[in-house]
């Protein structure tokens, strides 16, 4: 027996041949992991000697013989190429050329694998594997492009497939684009150097350098404003004036940054309108108004105040009003056209001939601003005022002695007039319609009024005189008036008269009028019809006080007003005389009261106090400042203000100050008017009216707000380009000035790892990244508005984005290639495996449709769709025979969503079935012995057994006539083998059942 070895390919294995008569031995051996194998068969020949034949020379012939080539190895050389073509370029333009290992024709194809669209873009020749353009591609639409390239033998045995990338390679052919033809934006004149105005954007959809935009302005206030060229930030360099200029214009250029002489540019207008922020106070035209008026003129406008407010809108909108000076309203002031006229029923010189008006013109801003004006009015006298008698215009009446002498000042009379200058100058004269003036024993003074006799009186030819005294004045025309004076003549008498009291105090006001009654001294005399006269005959300096006789009373008259600062108490004597000169004294003491002479008025009047509006309960805003010169309870004073407001402020009625009694909130009220007034304590009081601005200074204590609401959700499609706006939020802030500035950023900066940005000045949320909803469906973004206070102050809101899904993705199969093994003995149409692919879309776009598209073995094999939506089988059309002449099928299966295809290939594999039984028949060994020491001790032979499955495993055993074990056979190989004990010169002869069972089994060669 002896050992050959055979090799093919890089595989090693070892066949072992058996003796036996003319016996041929037929292995094949199949070498599996790649899509080639070979079959080989060795045909031995061994001669066996006859019985007592010596031993002959052994020849063994061995050939190699070819079925069927189908090792034959195929190859790109690599998984994958990539290629690089320049987009609009005119077809056809060269791509590039693949090349396979190998010597023999071949025939290229490709297909596109991702995106349908990319097939009719390019070619490959069939032939030299050339790829070329077939249109003009952008690629801008599609920048690459993925194909799986195929390279065949001509009879299809053997393919190779490649991954084939074609990138599109960028021109500048696009030129950046404004999100907007024209941006208007409004900036209040009052905003920090170093604002962000707004944010231009330009789109560029080119690659690299020829996509990077910068920005620079061309035209417009460079001065006041400047744009950053990274990113289209206008901000402002210098505070802004809109009294100066009201409209801005700027213009905006966005250039790429390809080849110098291949850049492209575009121009936005940017329009830029200041608001008006209330930085002007109105301003008088004329810094004070000097009016002079006639008490009794009737016209409809005595002065025409103007203010003008350089600032516009609401905070140029003037409201005029008195704040001072006008505590009786007799002014009215028209608060729209600064009209000022006298209020019904007019003005009056005997009340007041001068008027102090304060006059504020207060814009509406917010905070307001004022200024004031004085307007002095003086007021023109007309004779309007009567004499009048006072408490004389009832009549006189005296008593006069009848031994007087021609001279003797018998009584004044005392007219007044609240007219000045001769209008108020009153000439006195007697008018006895009845007698004649001359025949009267009296006369009167024409400047003082005094009445005197003129001749001696006899108290027996007339005891009485009734007197017409008239008061005119010298006014146009004369205002007059009369008054009578009864004259008793007094019989003489011997005795003393006797004051009822020896003294009389009494109280006289400052403020007392000339002729006022100060108090009746009383004498009584017991002579029968006694007249008395009363005089005062000290302490009477200046002639300040007058006594008369009346009823036989003396009277004391206020003949010139009185002074309390200059004296306080007067102490007068005075004498009571009869006729015979008999006479009397008591003491008159007279206290001068201070009259409330002056009106409380505030200093400084009006009053505007700026506080901030956190201040606590209590905080004192003001300490009020009125001056009264009088004294004592005239000039005590008593503050008091509007009940309009004591909910929210409250002033001490003694000190003035004025303090806050709640908190307070410049966002629901930022300015208060309160109306005050100081009044004395006298009879009457007096009092001033003016007002309290009282403005309120903010302070950052609100968070920015969100409008309409602080959750927004919105769905966008997962192929947006990067930079597109896709939501605008938004947030107030009611506070003031940089406290209500409200700015916008990502909270902790999460921009969702840079797939999304918030303009800081505008709110507008952008893509700056593709989106794949395949790798994430939805995003929550926390958008934070942030003011500009010290500290700020800030609010959220959340961002919830779907990403709505687009049919980018084709449909993935688990591997490539697929692989099924079936056994040999399926019937027709059964299933072989399910055919599944995965997208990773979702909805209508990840629906997938099955066919097959190509594969030697296309004609047979199907697919069956299942009713239920499940994947579809494949089934065979045809019988499967692993004995027959084709054991491996290869077909080429397409999934497809929509546009986008994916074909992959699939090998179908026939196993064997035990479906053969093994074959063997009676033999028969004869062993001829030459001697015993050439008895054979190895193997003599093999069982001649056989089975038609190509994967068949024999088994060997003998079951019966093996009792004293003469032979062996082992169980794998059947090989068979004598005992030693038939080493002998005697014949012997057995008969044994040799039982061979057949199994199937897989052989194969180890790669390794």
């Amino acid at each position: 027996m002896r050992e050959d070895s055979f090799w093919t390919t890089d595989k090693f294995c070892k066949l072992e041949q058996t003796q036996t008569r003319y016996h041929h031995f037929n292995i094949r051996y199949q070498v599996t992991g790649g899509e080639k194998f070979a079959e080989q068969d060795v045909d031995l020949l061994v001669h066996q000697t006859e019985e007592n034949d010596r031993p002959r020379s052994v020849r063994s012939r061995r050939h190699r013989r070819h079925r069927k080539t189908r090792a034959v190895s195929l190859s790109f050389g690599s998984p994958s190429f990539t290629a690089f073509v320049t987009e609009e370029k005119p077809a056809p333009v060269y791509v590039t050329k693949m090349n396979i290992t190998n010597s023999k024709p071949v025939r290229f194809s490709m297909i596109a694998l991702t995106d349908s669209r990319s097939q009719p873009l390019f070619s490959i020749d069939a032939e030299t594997g050339v790829i070329q353009t077939e249109t003009q591609l952008d690629r801008e639409t599609k920048s690459e492009h993925f194909f799986r390239v195929t390279a065949s033998q001509l009879d299809k045995l053997a393919t190779a497939t490649t991954t084939l990338t074609i990138r599109v390679e960028d021109i500048n052919d696009y030129t950046p684009t404004f999100e907007k033809n024209d941006y208007f934006v409004e900036l209040p004149e009052n905003v920090a150097p170093g604002s962000i105005v707004v944010t231009v954007r330009a789109n560029d959809y080119d690659a690299g350098e020829n996509g990077a935009v910068s920005y620079s302005m061309i035209t417009g206030d460079n001065m006041a404003f400047e744009i950053d060229g990274r990113n289209g930030v206008i901000t402002t360099r210098k505070p802004l004036d809109r009294e100066t200029l009201q409209e801005i214009f700027l213009y905006v250029k966005a250039e790429d940054q390809g080849h110098v002489d291949q850049r492209k540019s575009s121009v936005t207008k940017v329009t830029i309108k200041v608001l008006d922020e209330n930085d002007h106070a109105p301003r008088f035209i004329n810094e004070t108004c000097n009016i002079e008026i006639r008490e009794d003129a009737v016209l409809p406008t005595i002065a025409q105040l103007q203010a003008l407010d350089y600032d516009a809108g609401s905070n140029a909108q003037i409201t005029y009003s008195i704040v001072s000076g006008n505590p009786n309203g007799q002014f009215i002031l028209d608060p729209v056209t600064g009209n000022l006229r006298v209020a019904a029923p007019g003005l009056d010189f005997e009340a007041q001939q001068a008027h102090r008006l304060v006059i504020r013109a207060q814009d509406s801003g917010s905070p307001p601003r004022s200024n004031t004006t004085v307007c002095h009015v003086k007021v023109l006298d007309v004779n309007d005022g009567k004499p009048s008698f006072g408490s004389g215009s009832n009549g006189y009446s005296v008593a006069l002695s009848e031994d007087v002498l021609p001279g003797h000042a018998v009584i004044q009379t005392r007219a007044y007039d609240s007219d000045e200058g001769l209008q108020g100058k009153i000439v006195y004269s007697l008018k006895n319609h009845s007698t004649s003036v001359d025949s009267l024993p009296f006369a009167i003074d024409a400047d003082s009024g005094w009445i005197t006799t003129s001749a001696g009186l006899d108290r027996e030819k007339k005891d009485k005189y009734t007197l017409i005294v008239e008061a005119k004045d010298l006014g146009t025309p004369a205002q007059s008036a009369t008054a009578s004076v009864l004259i008793s003549l007094l019989d003489v008498n011997d005795n003393g008269p006797r004051f009822e009291q020896r003294s009389y105090n009494v109280s006289l006001s400052e403020n007392a009028l000339q002729g006022t009654q100060i108090c009746t001294v009383r004498a009584i005399d017991p002579d029968l019809n006694a007249r008395l006269t009363y005089q005062i005959v000290s302490g009477n300096d200046g002639f300040r006080f007058n006594i008369i006789q009346q009823n036989g009373q003396g009277i004391i008259l206020l003949a010139k007003t009185v002074n309390y600062r200059q004296e306080q108490r007067n102490e007068m004597v005075v004498e009571v005389t009869d006729e015979l000169g008999k006479s009397d004294r008591a003491n008159v003491t007279v206290h001068v009261l201070a009259a409330n002479l002056h009106r409380p008025t505030f200093l400084n009047a009006p009053f505007r106090v700026q506080i901030r509006e956190n201040v606590p309960v209590g905080f004192g805003v003001i300490d009020l400042e009125a001056l009264d010169e009088d004294v004592g309870e005239n000039g005590r004073i008593i503050y008091s203000m509007s009940n309009d407001f004591a909910d929210t402020f409250q002033l001490n009625a003694s000190s003035g100050r004025l303090s806050t009694r709640k908190l307070l909130d410049r966002e629901t009220i930022p300015i208060y008017v309160i109306p005050v007034t100081a009044t004395d304590k006298g009879v009457p009081s007096l009092g001033d009216v003016t007002e309290i601005l009282v403005e309120l200074l903010d302070v950052n204590d609100n968070a920015p707000q969100w409008f309409p609401h602080d959750r927004y959700s919105l769905a966008v499609k997962e192929d947006l380009k990067p930079q597109t706006s896709i939501l605008q939020v938004s947030a107030s802030d009611p506070d003031f000035g940089s406290n209500g500035y409200v700015y916008y950023t990502f909270d902790g900066g999460d921009n969702a790892n840079g797939t999304f940005t918030v303009d800081n000045a505008l709110g507008t949320v952008r893509t700056s990244a593709p989106l794949d909803r395949e790798k994430t469906a939805e995003y929550e973004l926390i958008v934070v508005a942030v003011d500009r206070g010290d500290p700020a102050q800030s609010s959220s809101a959340t961002i919830s984005v779907r990403v709505i899904d687009v049919n980018d993705n084709g449909p993935v199969f688990p591997e490539d290639p697929l692989t099924y093994f079936v056994p040999e003995n399926v019937m027709v149409g059964s299933s072989i495996g399910e055919i599944s692919a995965t997208d990773p879309d979702e909805d209508a776009n990840a629906i997938v449709e099955y066919s097959i598209v190509g594969g030697p073995d296309a004609p047979s094999f199907a697919l069956v769709t299942r009713p239920d939506g499940r994947p579809p089988l494949l089934s065979n059309l045809i019988e499967l025979d692993h004995e027959g002449q084709k054991r491996d099928y290869k077909l080429i299966i397409r999934a497809s969503s929509a546009h986008l295809q994916t074909d992959v290939s699939v090998n179908i594999i026939v196993t064997d079935v035990n479906d053969h039984s093994p074959v063997l028949r009676d033999f028969t060994i004869i062993l001829n012995n030459f001697g015993l020491r050439n008895f054979p001790t190895g193997v003599i032979g093999k069982v001649p057994a056989m089975d038609r499955d190509a994967t068949a495993r024999l088994e060997y055993s003998i079951t019966s006539g093996n009792k004293h074990n003469l032979l062996g056979i082992d169980p794998k190989t059947g090989e068979i083998s004598l005992s030693s004990a038939l080493n002998s010169d005697v014949s012997y002869s057995a008969n044994f059942t040799v039982q061979v069972t057949g199994k199937l089994m897989f052989m194969y060669c180890d790669d390794h």
